[in-house]
């Protein structure tokens, strides 16, 4: 009985170290934007190793909104004229 509970003991602790690491793995990655796209009023951003969760998506765009806008000039304003 000793041994059963030993080696559950190992696997669930390496379970729980896999399940660490990879929160870690996942959590520290830098994201990297590889391409822009505009059509019309649009633009689409690729990026490479984008947070899993959406709050972390919306946080990586609060916190590089100024660079987007310096490096790629995105969000562009919408220009729309009314002719009568």
């Amino acid at each position: 009985m000793q041994v059963k509970n030993k080696n559950l003991l190992y696997i669930l602790a390496m379970i729980a170290f896999l399940l660490v690491g990879s929160f870690f793995w996942f959590s520290l990655r830098t994201v990297e934007i590889f391409a822009v796209h505009e059509n019309d009023n649009f633009s689409d951003v690729l990026v490479k190793e984008f947070p899993l969760t959406d709050h972390g998506k919306i946080n990586w765009w609060l916190n590089n909104k100024a660079m987007l806008k310096e490096r790629f000039n995105i969000p562009k304003r919408q220009v729309t004229a009314v002719l009568p």
